[in-house]
């Protein structure tokens, strides 16, 4: 072949190979540049904005909770509707209402055999209860006395008549009064604290909940809950044994049942519980304003990131092939940077490869021509691939570059695996955000690496080959000349 063909080829292929090794340093480069200021900031920023909603969210469902748990608190400790002070109120006006009706049922008794109207509201003839216009609650209006008990109504003195009167008034007046505070206080009070207080606890013990202020707070309102749960499933309201006497007057009755609701209200130390998740209650709202301004920001960072992307693709088209490839949408890009990346390092290290053959080919060419070695020195110190054994297979050019260049093939392993290394980081980093599945992820990154050890292997085929193939023509013409 014609020399200055052989060196015009040669020039060719000198440039087209440091070419493809500019090439393969900006695709590394980019890549890099792309995983480090878009990748992972897009990462972090998507996952911290995730981790924001999801604290938001749970705020959102544990609101309602705590607000429960505080209606609850202020039934026991409070006034209104529903409370357990208007639920005292209640029975005691039924409870003056009752003694109302039996004053009436023994005034009958004693004074005639007819029945009272009820137009006409009499007197007393004893002093158990005054007359109330307006009763409260659910009343006994009739009391059923056996003819017995009514004969020794009606033969009593007036200060005999309580003793007489005691076992129906605590039958039928103490008992069903007392049953039904205890309903209300266990179908009602109490199964709400058991409904919504352990959720909550669960929730502040999980040390999971993240809120402004002191953190410490938390745990006191957990075991100050807990304490008041446990208060409040001991709460059982009986008429004091202590003071039989207590319903013998108003006075006394609402003396009486003021200091039960009292002693409950102490013993379970609602106001304790709800001043500390009154304090929790306002750590949340402020909280949930925070986290909304800064997932503000975050969102607003995460535009300006895809914004950035944008224009970064202009200048990725003016590169040329290959690079189009990158230019894509944000979101599914970062989705499947492993396999994309995968795609990059191979092409890096193929490329290279494939135009150091032409070089090689267009060195042994000229060298051949010249019979000189100075081109194959040359070739050796620009590729890092030194010829000198003889030729072989180009199926055995692997084991021949463990004889002859194990400094390039330890080089080159060790590129492959971190470049395999590379795009598992990648991987890794995907894991856990929420628009990545973890299946998918790592499908990518296998996908990645196989294409990184495949172009590995190619590289490593070439250099093989070209070792071969060079060192057979080197040696045949050390016999030639020696001939």
């Amino acid at each position: 072949m014609d020399k200055d063909l052989i060196k015009s080829m040669l020039l060719k292929a000198k440039d087209q190979y440091e070419g493809a090794i500019r090439w393969a340093f900006i695709a590394i480069l980019v890549g890099a540049i792309f995983h480090l200021i878009t990748f992972s900031q897009y990462l972090s920023l998507s996952k911290k904005a995730a981790l924001l909603e999801a604290s938001a969210d749970e705020l959102n469902h544990l609101s309602p909770t705590l607000e429960a748990v505080a209606e609850n608190l202020r039934r026991i400790d409070g006034s209104g509707e529903g409370t357990l002070s208007s639920r005292f109120e209640t029975e005691l006006g039924g409870l003056e209402a009752d003694f109302q009706s039996l004053s009436e049922t023994i005034h009958q008794i004693r004074t005639s055999s007819e029945p009272s109207t009820p137009e006409s509201i009499l007197q007393p003839n004893f002093a158990i209860q005054v007359p109330i216009e307006e009763p409260a609650g659910s009343i006994q209006e009739y009391f059923d006395i056996e003819p017995a008990l009514e004969q020794a109504i009606r033969e009593a003195k007036d200060d005999e008549l309580i003793e007489i009167l005691r076992p129906l008034i605590e039958e039928e007046i103490i008992q069903p009064r007392f049953a039904a505070l205890n309903t209300f206080w266990q179908d009602g009070i109490l199964a709400d604290l058991r409904e919504n207080i352990p959720p909550v606890v669960e929730v502040l013990e999980s040390q999971e909940l993240e809120l402004t202020g002191d953190p410490s707070r938390l745990s006191a309102l957990a075991g100050s809950l807990k304490q008041t749960l446990s208060f409040a499933e001991q709460v059982v309201f009986q008429p004091p044994s202590e003071n039989p006497e207590w319903w013998e007057s108003v006075t006394s009755k609402r003396t009486t049942l003021e200091a039960i609701e009292n002693a409950t209200i102490e013993s379970v130390e609602a106001a304790t519980s709800l001043e500390a998740l009154v304090t929790v209650l306002d750590q949340v709202d402020e909280t949930r304003r925070q986290q909304a301004a800064l997932l503000d920001d975050l969102q607003n960072d995460i535009k300006n990131l895809e914004v950035q992307f944008q224009q970064q693709q202009d200048k990725l088209d003016a590169l040329g092939t290959p690079f189009e490839f990158l230019a894509m949408d944000l979101v599914f890009m970062v989705s499947i940077f492993p396999l994309m990346l995968g795609v990059l390092l191979a092409a890096a290290l193929a490329w290279p490869a494939y135009r150091l053959r032409e070089l090689a080919w267009a060195v042994d060419e000229l060298a051949n021509i010249e019979s000189d070695s100075r081109p194959r020195t040359w070739f050796s110190r620009r590729s890092g691939l030194s010829i000198q054994a003889p030729g072989e297979s180009p199926l055995e050019g692997g084991k021949l570059l463990w004889r002859t260049n194990r400094n390039w093939l330890v080089t080159h392993i060790t590129l492959v695996l971190l470049f395999c290394a590379w795009v598992w980081l990648a991987a890794w980093q995907l894991i856990g955000w929420q628009q990545a599945d973890a299946q998918r992820t790592i499908l990518t990154a296998l996908g990645g690496c196989f294409l990184v050890l495949l172009a590995g292997g190619y590289r490593w085929y070439i250099a093989g080959q070209v070792v071969t193939e060079a060192g057979a023509n080197h040696s045949s013409n050390k016999n030639v000349a020696s001939a």
